[in-house]
């Protein structure tokens, strides 16, 4: 297939679904340590164990713990499955714009993540002999491809070439291309999501202009800097990051004001994920999503899915409980005791390497004794 530019490029290594992580060059994680990693990302603000976890629930609570029925933890695998599972969470969806308001709220994420797919996959298993050993292999050892297929590097690492996969098509019939690939890009950086961010400064991808398609199953992106770290900032889908989307269907819904479909896409997803809403309530508060028949990867194990919004803890808590539901979020340390003390349930962990800092700027009062601040130290 002749590339769109006619140009040809020396390539420095090469990736694929069936070759060893081997990539080079790989100067930003060779040689760090699992430590040094998870203080990186703390400093981004996220958990990278807690990824894992996200993914395997389909996008759900980002660290600390899950609590879920037996036979359906993480959202697949092994036990009685129920017909359609339901999955509780602290509130409503705010957005389905994966680069709109809802970007950093968990069950908006949740959502929008059951339908959208990224190029790449970060992963971080939680074993941490196999963690190490993966750490090793650099940024290409902490990724899985998914909707690029395979990729090269060029121009001593400044220049990522991504072999899309072939024959993916959306809920709505339409065919991924190269393009698709490019529009994402822009309305990323357009929207200044989370993403761009991810993008810019993880991934050191300057800006839209510096991804372009070569084909229609080829895209290059030309970085400020030679950096694998490109590989993590697209599979990176929390909280910023970038999902790939049907550009021909959301062009449907654009106006000049809104020339990225913001306000459809706030109802609606448009993306190659595997699984389509099928009900979504004005409010919220309850989602119904379907997996997809026509899905390009492996079939979800839950075929139907309600996303339901139960503020009040202690219903969520009996909904579990009782098997009204298989999995709920954001649950308080006493009601995942009462989890643990049950045998209807249990309580997934995951550790996180975020840190919660308390900084009273007062010596005054109780503030001024010791053991007080070194209560509330330990307490956090």
């Amino acid at each position: 297939m002749k590339h769109r530019d006619g140009l040809s490029h020396d390539l420095d290594g090469v990736r694929s679904a069936d070759k060893p992580s081997r990539l080079v060059p790989r100067p930003d994680f060779a040689g760090m340590d699992r430590r040094e990693f998870a203080r990186r990302a703390a400093v981004l603000g996220i958990g990278v164990p807690s990824l894992a976890s996200f993914i395997a629930a389909c996008g759900g609570d980002s660290g600390g713990s899950t609590a879920t029925t037996g036979g359906t933890s993480g959202g697949g695998g092994g036990g009685n499955l129920p017909k359609t599972a339901v999955v509780t969470q602290l509130g409503p969806v705010l957005s389905l714009d994966p680069d709109g308001v809802g970007e950093l709220n968990k069950p908006s994420q949740t959502a929008f993540l059951s339908g959208y797919d990224g190029l790449t996959l970060f992963r971080l298993p939680l074993d941490e002999a196999e963690t190490t050993d993966l750490l090793a292999e650099g940024a290409a050892g902490l990724v899985v491809p998914r909707l690029a297929e395979s990729w090269e590097t060029a121009k001593g690492g400044k220049l990522y070439r991504f072999n899309l996969q072939a024959d993916v098509v959306s809920e709505y019939g339409n065919t991924m291309t190269a393009d698709d690939v490019v529009w994402s890009v822009e309305k990323c950086f357009a929207n200044e999501a989370s993403g761009a961010f991810v993008l810019g400064v993880i991934g050191s991808v300057p800006g839209p202009e510096a991804v372009k398609a070569v084909d229609d199953l080829v895209v290059e992106f030309s970085l400020s800097k030679p950096s694998d770290w490109i590989l993590l900032a697209l599979g990176w889908h929390i909280g910023g990051g970038l999902v790939i989307h049907d550009s021909t269907e959301i062009k449907k819904h654009v106006t000049k004001k809104d020339p990225y479909g913001s306000k459809w896409l706030s109802r609606n997803i448009a993306g190659f994920g595997p699984y389509k809403i099928t009900e979504n309530d004005p409010s919220g508060n309850k989602l119904t999503f379907e997996a997809r028949d026509d899905y390009w990867g492996e079939p979800p194990t839950l075929k139907n899915v309600v996303q339901q919004s139960v503020p009040e803890e202690g219903s969520r808590l009996q909904l579990l409980l009782t098997g009204q539901s298989v999995m709920s979020f954001q649950m308080s340390p006493s009601q995942l005791d009462k989890v643990e003390e049950s045998n209807t349930a249990k309580v997934e962990r995951v550790a996180t390497a975020v840190t919660t800092t308390f900084l009273p700027l007062t010596f005054e009062g109780a503030w001024g004794d010791p053991e007080v601040r070194q209560a509330i130290a330990k307490v956090i």
